[in-house]
């Protein structure tokens, strides 16, 4: 009876596995769509094992965020979930998808393919349309920025502030701040000032720290280190700009002094996907060569979700930061040989948030070898306590500026007395 009974539950798997074989009308449907999904599947598993912490910051947290997360928790739930995303279409999602693709026949498939094509397209024009009915000349994403408000368009550098003008502007809840522009471009004490070209002078070059953002201009590094040392300050940095924008502006302003003594070219993780964007006038590398780009043109161009896609995705792959790793690192040897060739200091300020601590202990650790010490390019790493980031703002506070000032002015001192 038992020999009875296996044989039956034999027969019966049998005939399951020939009635499965009879309604599989398109075998080669069913192994197409079964492999297509199963790929999918294997590469959210392979992609969620890469992500480690180090990935995850190299890629993702330091090129992409202007304030680090404290910890990578959030990470870690999505790497989790992406594996069991990735778990779930191979082993479960892939044999029944198949199965099914397998029972329609070729021509019910490919009506199902083209209307899933067209809905598809349909809903990327309606989201189109959506995102567009939100902003203006700018996109959503960019045009509330403070560099826009106090700012006018650039055909060389994307954007610049507005000579001889000022803005009164807030952050969140924060007071408000004046900021003032002078007559050359540059944040000042006063909108009716100019610099003196013939006077010894400091020029400040990057983005918002650099700027000054979120402080009054008395409060700001650049304004401090002046005092402190005894020089004229020409702050050309602009808020939001890239390490590219931040070198051809710090050009300009060298060209327009009898007297620099140094430039300060505050540097931070963030610019390595800023210099990547195509969305504005950029430098890229041409035969090692640093080269000027205008804005990508054309129809997708234009395309709000391409933008969102291509200029604010904060991921970095593994060929798109090696470029952006090796275009900064050109632009590092370009801004200090440009600063000596008219007897200036070069010297690089990496602000880092968090606690003191040796290079090895911060996060961008390796970014700062690559770009700075393997280039033999003068820099210092400044770390500021997170309860000197201004609230809603993010920016260093007034202390933190005056600290800044205090370290930047003890490394320069002597460099400047040679």
């Amino acid at each position: 009876m038992l020999i009875s009974a296996k044989l039956q539950s034999w027969f019966s798997r049998q005939s399951a596995h020939v009635g499965e074989a009879a309604r599989q009308r398109n075998p080669a449907a069913r192994f197409g769509v079964q492999g297509a999904v199963a790929l999918g599947g294997a590469y959210l598993l392979l992609f969620a094992a890469r992500a480690s912490d180090g990935w995850l910051l190299a890629h993702v947290v330091l090129p992409n965020w202007y304030l680090p997360p404290t910890t990578l928790a959030g990470f870690h739930v999505v790497r989790t979930a992406t594996a069991a995303a990735g778990f779930l279409m191979l082993w479960l999602l892939a044999p029944r998808v198949g199965r099914w693709a397998g029972t329609q026949g070729p021509r019910k498939l490919g009506a199902l393919c083209l209307q899933t094509a067209v809905a598809t397209l349909l809903a990327v024009v309606a989201s189109e349309a959506v995102v567009r009915s939100w902003d203006g000349r700018q996109p959503l994403w960019r045009k509330n920025k403070l560099e826009f408000r106090i700012g006018q368009p650039d055909e060389r550098l994307g954007w610049i502030p507005v000579p001889s003008g000022s803005t009164l502007a807030r952050s969140g809840s924060g007071k408000p701040v004046h900021y003032r522009i002078d007559a050359w471009g540059y944040r000042s004490a006063s909108e009716q000032s100019a610099p003196d070209p013939s006077l010894p002078t400091l020029i400040v070059t990057g983005e918002s720290i650099a700027f000054g953002h979120g402080l009054e201009y008395e409060d700001t590094f650049a304004a401090v280190l002046g005092q402190r040392l005894g020089l004229q300050v020409a702050n050309a940095a602009v808020a939001g700009y890239g390490s590219d924008q931040a070198y051809l502006r710090m050009v300009d302003a060298l060209s327009r002094f009898q007297r620099p003594v140094a430039v300060l070219t505050v540097f931070i993780p963030l610019e390595l996907r800023r210099s990547l964007q195509d969305y504005r006038p950029r430098l890229v590398l041409r035969g090692g060569t640093l080269a000027w780009e205008p804005p990508v043109a054309g129809f997708w161009s234009r395309w709000r979700l391409r933008d969102l896609w291509v200029n604010e995705l904060p991921y970095l792959g593994d060929r798109a930061l090696s470029a952006a790793m090796e275009l900064n690192a050109a632009i590092v040897r370009a801004t200090g040989d440009a600063a000596r060739a008219r007897g200036a200091e070069p010297l690089f300020l990496i602000p880092s948030f968090g606690p003191a601590r040796a290079l090895s202990e911060h996060a961008e650790a390796g970014i700062v070898r690559e770009l700075f010490e393997r280039q033999g390019e003068p820099y210092l790493l400044v770390d500021i306590e997170l309860s000197h980031i201004m609230p809603e703002d993010w920016h260093p506070d007034a202390v933190a500026a005056r600290q800044i000032a205090a370290t930047v002015a003890d490394a320069l001192r002597p460099r400047l007395a040679r």
